[in-house]
């Protein structure tokens, strides 16, 4: 995918007060096709797909994922048979991949505004999140946008968000919030009741703000400078606090989602800090103890508590690059070098873990969970397990990085990235 890349400018990341917000109606979003006709063909749905067609589609290059790690943000959403993903440009493309599928590209309208319809240099895509917003599904798109002046108007620059609708393929809403100092990369975190809760980042993680929306007024709620916004768990938006100039020594902090107070601190300090969402309700973290520089890994709820003791969740294997995952509905997937830990997503009781000795099991390479389903591969092999109880399913032909109760997206033995139609 075609990223575009700021320097950094010096100053601290903010969203600025509700003064001079501006709020555009659903109307008002400019594409570059009509409203996609769905394809005729029939649609096969799954609830946890486990085969999948032998032949898939080659995605377009500027479709291509950001990241293919287990727990990493993909850089695209996958709803049904339709993929959606910054295109480079500053719109938000979406590609039905069913047959006879359209595209369509969405702009948000102070972008569609600029001389030319292109997006100015210093603008920021950030990655598409599918959330709940009204209790329906929404494709949310951020953006950072530096807007040119006009006449005796000056340029801004603004933290801009297009809410998609994917079962109408329409514009729901979108609105700009202005934003002070350096230019960064927007992430949404999620959405809980009607607050959506952003990070922004500049491209050295030294700089960064975390914003929430109202989602009904689109106005800001409340901003936050100097957090490194990670995840959203329950009602806290977690976070890595820098504790000096260099980033180096870092503090978890979590803050309040309704005013963005500081509600709790994870005590001592880490440097290398990584935190992942874990699903609604827990965050892992991963990182070095400042002090001794010991690799650590915890899974935290809203509160700042352990879900588990730390020394049980790993036991003997190694925490570096542990990450976690959510499948949408009961079941959390951590794992790291060498270990699979599988989780009830309600109440943090482990389910499972791999490898086991005594069953001569060994741990799969995990690349995506979903619906209860763990997909993965053992030496090259692919593998889906129970996400209940960590048995064999089947061994499909392909370790899908992305699923869908229609479509999986996953890496052909060439290194291409294909879409495959779910087959059962």
């Amino acid at each position: 995918m075609a990223w575009l890349v700021v320097a950094a400018l010096g100053g601290v990341v903010g969203c600025s007060g509700s003064s001079g917000l501006l709020v555009t109606a659903a109307d008002d979003v400019s594409a570059t096709a009509a409203r996609p006709s769905q394809s005729s063909v029939p649609v096969r749905r799954f609830d946890r797909p486990k085969e999948f067609a032998a032949a898939g589609v080659e995605l377009p290059r500027g479709l291509s994922a950001r990241s293919l790690a287990f727990g990493e943000p993909t850089g695209r959403v996958l709803f049904d048979s339709t993929l959606y993903a910054a295109n480079g440009a500053g719109g938000l493309q979406s590609l039905d991949l069913a047959p006879g599928g359209a595209t369509q590209v969405f702009t948000h309208p102070d972008l569609a505004q600029t001389p030319n319809g292109t997006q100015m240099a210093g603008a920021l895509s950030g990655s598409p999140a599918l959330t709940d917003i009204g209790g329906r599904p929404m494709v949310a798109f951020p953006q950072i946008l530096q807007l040119p002046g006009r006449g005796t108007t000056a340029g801004r620059t603004v933290l801009a968000v297009t809410a998609v609708d994917p079962a109408t393929h329409g514009v729901a809403w979108s609105a700009s919030v202005p934003m002070d100092g350096e230019i960064g990369t927007p992430t949404v975190l999620g959405v809980r009741g009607t607050t959506l809760v952003l990070a922004v980042t500049d491209q050295h993680g030294q700089s960064s703000a975390v914003c929430a929306l109202d989602t009904t007024t689109r106005t800001l709620r409340w901003s936050k400078p100097g957090f490194l916004g990670r995840a959203l768990v329950g009602d806290t938006v977690v976070t890595v606090q820098p504790q000096d100039e260099t980033n180096m020594r870092q503090t978890v902090t979590g803050l309040a989602i309704a005013d963005g107070a500081p509600a709790w601190s994870l005590p001592g300090s880490l440097y290398q800090t990584s935190i992942t969402s874990a699903g609604p309700g827990f965050a892992a973290i991963e990182g070095r103890d400042y002090g001794r520089g010991r690799s650590t890994f915890r899974l935290l709820d809203a509160a700042g508590k352990d879900v588990i003791p730390p020394s049980q969740a790993t036991s003997g294997y190694a925490t570096y690059g542990m990450r976690c995952a959510w499948d949408q509905k009961t079941v959390t997937v951590c794992t790291g070098v060498g270990i699979v830990l599988a989780l009830d997503a309600a109440s943090g009781k482990e389910l499972w873990r791999l490898p086991d000795q005594a069953a001569n099991r060994v741990a799969p390479e995990v690349t995506a969970v979903w619906h209860g389903a763990v997909y993965g591969q053992v030496s090259s092999r692919p593998v889906v397990l129970d996400g209940a109880t960590g048995r064999d399913l089947t061994t499909p032909a392909v370790a899908p990085v992305q699923v869908s109760a229609t479509t999986v997206i996953a890496v052909d033995s060439t290194g291409t990235l294909r879409a495959y139609p779910a087959t059962g």
